[in-house]
């Protein structure tokens, strides 16, 4: 087990004090020192993440991203820094690396707010492209997954008589998924018949997601890490119900919150 670098106190206190996580790992992987914000992104204390690994230990910890641009920081020895979208935390992440002697430090920081900006400027750009309700609800669809970081999701709205979902639109469904969702029931046990029934966001993921919704393992998409579920309202009225998935990585059980 590795050790934590020997902070000086006025510094532990300066980065526990600051909004950034931020964490070091030796040249193993292993937790060398974290701060606050980062050991509580996985429900531990700075104490209690230090000599665990992160890739092994928290292999839902960290976005697609994360292993070439790591492993590209420490081969040409220099910083790496790129922006990363968390479903379950609902922000983006700006992720710092810098290669030390030791191994490596990260700093995570929430650019939601800048993010959000870029997506409404181009948001605004393809709407004045589009002229149809169709082509409106099109380029909404596209930009949410997209801005979301998701790699599929769809448009579903109650039927006449409120009993079932039907889909409008989707983006990423294969054949298959487009078959099972074009009409369902309103009482299955999944993230957007809830997200409706309740009227608020659902998101769920890692171990989660089949202790929420058990009644998803047999349908959802064999890909499907995690799971947003939007109601959309207009002028008070739920519209429908706005459901985007991320990606499951086939070698690791989903176990924390994606955050780097």
């Amino acid at each position: 087990m590795t050790s934590s670098y020997a902070l000086t106190p006025p510094l532990v206190q300066l980065l526990d004090a600051t909004a950034d996580a931020v964490f070091t790992l030796d040249a193993a992987g292993f937790f060398s020192y974290a701060n606050r914000n980062a050991a509580a992104m996985v429900n531990l204390t700075p104490a209690e993440i230090v000599g665990r690994h992160l890739e092994q230990d928290f292999p839902d910890a960290f976005s697609r991203r994360w292993p070439a641009e790591s492993r590209a920081a420490i081969a040409e020895q220099r910083p790496v820094e790129y922006d990363a979208f968390s479903p379950s935390l609902g922000t983006w992440v700006r992720v710092h690396i810098v290669p030390t002697p030791e191994g490596l430090a990260v700093q995570l920081r929430d650019v939601t707010f800048v993010k959000r900006t870029e997506v409404l400027q181009q948001l605004t750009a393809e709407l004045n492209r589009v002229s149809t309700p169709g082509q409106v609800g099109r380029v909404l669809l596209e930009q949410a997954v997209s801005s979301a970081g998701a790699y599929m999701g769809a448009l579903v709205v109650p039927s006449a008589d409120g009993a079932f979902l039907e889909l409008q639109d989707d983006v990423g469904y294969t054949p298959e998924l487009r078959e099972r969702f074009a009409r369902f029931s309103l009482d299955l046990d999944i993230p957007p018949c809830g997200a409706v029934r309740q009227g608020r966001a659902v998101f769920v993921s890692g171990t989660e997601f089949d202790e929420q919704y058990p009644g998803s393992v047999a349908v959802r998409a064999d890909r499907t890490r995690s799971l947003a579920a939007l109601p959309l309202f207009i002028e008070g009225k739920l519209w429908g119900s706005w459901p985007s998935a991320s990606r499951r990585r086939a070698d690791s059980a989903p176990q924390s919150r994606n955050s780097c």
